[in-house]
């Protein structure tokens, strides 16, 4: 189901029986609800909530097993990183402009990243933070904005990340040398 960019609205718990569903986008629409109605979608692939005024905690996505793109930006969502940390298929994963927070740690297991997007999450003054290090081994990261984010730690672990096309650290904690960008 691909209703992105629509004028549907309604309450999401209205595809929580939909346990065959492998797509659901409900991005830029009315769709509203608690998010905990996608809780038992275990063939989803790609969930798109994107700009809507789905709430509740992102620990619904947990089991999701089978989620390679997982967009939750712009959300009143709430919750940690750790809900992700399990989804080991994702290849994106987009909390830009949340209530996420959490430490970069539970997501450094995610080895099939390319697209890692955390923009000044925490806007409520919790932040995701940790070392910049826990992503050394996401050698396929393509895109990393953790804009605004209280991550630190050695910007060596560039070298770690030979496909990087975007990075965007402003105002974070990390530091070192940008040699690392020509390695």
């Amino acid at each position: 189901i691909d209703l992105g960019f629509t004028y549907v609205s309604g309450d999401i718990s209205a595809v929580a029986g939909l346990t065959g569903l492998q797509q659901l986008s409900f991005q830029d629409t009315g769709v509203s609800g608690n998010i905990s109605a996608v809780a038992n979608l275990a063939q989803l692939q790609t969930l798109y909530l994107a700009s809507t005024p789905v709430t509740g905690n992102i620990s619904a996505v947990a089991n999701l097993r089978q989620l390679t793109n997982l967009d939750l930006s712009y959300d009143r969502l709430v919750g940690t990183l750790s809900a992700v940390q399990n989804l080991v298929l994702l290849q994106s994963l987009n909390f830009h402009t949340t209530d996420v927070t959490g430490d970069l740690s539970t997501v450094g297991n995610l080895h099939e990243l390319q697209y890692l997007d955390l923009y000044n999450d925490g806007a409520t003054g919790n932040i995701v933070g940790g070392d910049i290090a826990a992503l050394g081994n996401l050698t396929q990261l393509q895109y990393l904005n953790l804009y605004g984010n209280g991550v630190t730690g050695d910007f060596s672990v560039m070298n770690n990340l030979p496909d990087l096309r975007f990075l965007d650290l402003y105002g974070s904690g990390v530091s070192g040398d940008i040699a690392a960008l020509n390695d």
